[in-house]
């Protein structure tokens, strides 16, 4: 049986062995997607906004936020390390090597598979991927779990258990072993914190801020002047036809275009009041806040932010590999191993999420980092032509140098014999090179 016949038959299994394996308690039924959002996933905000995963994406900022992380994440590679006394060298032929690197399953790219979970972690706070072996095999594929259909919970054994729903098929258990759970924030070592239910009154209040933006521009509601009318309208009829014809025409998509006033009626011009501007300035500061429960730099969310000059950008951008990025990695790496190595090989080897891409710098810095790193044996021509995705030189490019006029790294002893050897003794006194010679 190939590997995605075997995938799509443990989807559709009625009941799993597993199931006799844990005791489920303690948490509430998994809940399909669709039907949550039509029943108002999440929970109402003191603004009156209804707050889930699906209302606060429709935020340009925080879906912009979950976009970044997921897609830096997703494109950061994998690799299998052996450890070796010279430190750490990939694994290619390593059994996990190609899973994590290349294809985690049958329909996915390595990229496309840690994009979904980190967005997963990002939205919810948890992200899933059933580990499929078969015969007690290696793991041969990691498939993606919906968290809305999947359920934690303590088994008897002490170790988490998860309850998962497809789309098409009963509840089945699938054990600690059989699962890969990323988990954001978490408290009790079970679940991840919800980063949605944790920033309710934010996200309500953002949206709350969207939604009156919307209606105003919908309906044009304030004016932005009055008109004074000199007399009085005859009746209410002709009040209502002229303030009907006005807002027909300078209202929607016919707004801003040249107004004609008549009976002696003058336009006066209010401009942006108090409201408006705490409007925009509500707006901006629903970019930061956002901002700040992603930790992401506001100026990769554009948030505006006029005191990012070029100098600072760098240091920011400096600041969200180290402390964002970086704390990333140790989740998709930790969990990793926590859930696919063997006891050998935690001393044996390592999985190492590679940040060298968000490193690089422009060209110049580049340059001046092999450079230094040459000349002082720390790179070998090829390394350096492989970093930069060249082609190599071939054997001989992969020794070091010294500055001793570039001598290689493994022939200084030699150098420095022969040179000795044509040297003369230190008793013995050179002539000077001022006194005539006999």
């Amino acid at each position: 049986m190939g590997l995605l016949t075997r995938v799509r038959a443990a989807n559709a299994a009625g009941s799993d062995p597993a199931e006799g394996r844990a005791v489920k308690w303690g948490s509430t039924p998994p809940r399909d997607p669709a039907i949550a959002a039509w029943l108002g996933e999440g929970g109402e905000s003191v603004s009156g906004q209804q707050v889930s995963v699906n209302s606060a994406m429709q935020l340009s900022a925080f879906y912009a936020g979950r976009r970044i992380l997921a897609e830096t994440c997703g494109f950061l590679p994998l690799h299998v390390m052996t450890r070796s006394g010279n430190g750490k060298e990939r694994a290619p032929q390593h059994r996990l090597y190609h899973l994590l690197h290349n294809k985690p399953n049958p329909w996915q790219t390595a990229f496309r598979f840690k994009r979904m979970l980190t967005g997963h972690v990002v939205s919810r706070g948890n992200g899933y991927a059933q580990i499929v072996a078969s015969g007690g095999a290696a793991a041969e594929a990691l498939v993606p779990l919906h968290p809305d259909r999947t359920r934690s919970f303590w088994g008897p054994d002490g170790l988490p258990a998860y309850a998962y729903t497809p789309q098409n098929g009963p509840e089945r258990v699938l054990l600690h072993h059989e699962v890969l759970h990323l988990r954001g924030l978490e408290d009790d070592g079970l679940m991840g914190l919800n980063p949605i239910e944790a920033q309710r009154e934010m996200l309500g209040r953002s949206l709350a801020a969207q939604e009156y933006g919307a209606r105003f521009f919908r309906n044009d509601a304030r004016p932005s002047g009055v008109i004074k009318h000199p007399a009085h309208f005859e009746d209410d009829a002709a009040w209502q036809k002229w303030r009907k014809a006005w807002q027909d025409a300078q209202s929607g998509i016919n707004r801003g275009k040249t107004a004609v006033l008549e009976d002696g009626m003058e336009y006066q011009d209010i401009g942006l009041s108090n409201e408006d501007a705490q409007f925009l300035e509500t707006m901006q500061f629903s970019v930061l806040d956002i901002a700040r429960m992603l930790r992401i730099p506001g100026f990769l969310l554009e948030a505006g932010d006029k005191s990012a000059t070029y100098a600072s950008v760098e240091q920011f951008f400096i600041a969200f590999r180290t402390l964002t990025i970086t704390p990333w990695a140790a989740v998709w790496t930790g969990d990793l191993k926590l859930s696919l190595f063997t006891d050998a090989e935690w001393l044996s080897h390592d999985i190492v999420m590679d940040l060298k891409a968000l490193m690089q710098g422009d060209a110049k810095a580049r340059g001046e980092i092999y450079k230094v790193l040459f000349q002082n044996a720390g790179l070998s021509p090829n390394a350096m032509l492989r970093a930069e995705d060249m082609n190599t030189l071939g054997p001989l490019g992969d020794r070091t140098f010294v500055p001793m006029n570039m001598v290689p790294l493994d022939l200084v002893d030699e150098v420095l014999k022969q040179r000795n050897a044509g040297a003369p003794p230190a008793s013995e006194e050179t002539p000077d090179d001022d006194q005539p010679q006999a």
